[in-house]
């Protein structure tokens, strides 16, 4: 299966031609005989208004195509109408502050390490940060002992399912932990603590409470 051409595009691949060029292929995959093709060229092979029943996607296939194929999100990168990343960014991400009515002011985090674990391979630390002028976050922060300093970083997010009585704790090994939370890990994490398996990789780690869960 041959993905469109497009001769304006630069030979040389582009963040953008390769998303195009992934959810092509993964649609691809997901369709099989010859069905992206029929749906390019405008010739669906499904009822007009209903979603092809043999993908694996199922009900998600008609979005999925909208952003990949048809480019009808305005502010999908994919699409082919921003020419810097850096641009696509402001604009997306004050598009998404504005639907959520969410622009808090900028302010200084002023930082607050409560406790501080030797861990082995790397320190945990307790710490309290400002998100907001008003708004008080609790996180552990992950420092690994060896590697480059300072070290890559990345936030871990827990899930947001409905169990709230933890937070930080779903993805952080802790002594102690309770049997619930260690059957909730088993479930839906593979039985891992997935902010200890990035950190033994050289990462620092934050992990943070979201709303309403653990300590919030």
């Amino acid at each position: 299966m041959k993905a469109p051409q497009n001769h304006s595009q630069s030979f040389h691949p582009t963040r953008r031609s390769f998303l195009q060029s992934t959810a092509l292929a993964g649609l691809a995959s997901l369709l099989g005989n010859g069905r992206l093709e029929a749906e390019l060229a405008g010739k669906s092979s499904h009822p007009e208004g209903l979603p092809p029943t043999d993908s694996d996607v199922g009900s998600l296939f008609p979005f999925i195509e909208s952003q990949a194929v048809k480019g009808e999100f305005p502010l999908s990168f994919v699409n082919g109408r921003f020419r810097s990343l850096r641009n696509w960014k402001k604009l997306a991400r004050g598009k998404l502050l504005e639907l959520l009515q969410y622009s808090p002011p900028k302010c200084d985090p002023k930082p607050e390490v409560l406790d501080r674990v030797d861990c082995g391979d790397y320190v945990r630390e307790s710490i309290l940060f400002n998100t907001t002028p008003d708004i008080r976050a609790p996180a552990f922060v992950l420092v690994p002992k060896r590697g480059p300093k300072p070290a890559p970083a990345i936030i871990a997010l827990h899930d947001h399912g409905g169990f709230y009585l933890w937070g930080k704790e779903k993805i952080v090994e802790l002594p102690g932990e309770h049997s619930v939370l260690t059957g909730f890990k088993r479930e839906y994490y593979g039985g891992r603590s997935i902010a200890n398996e990035v950190v033994k990789q050289g990462y620092t780690v934050v992990d943070i409470d979201m709303f309403y869960q653990g300590e919030r």
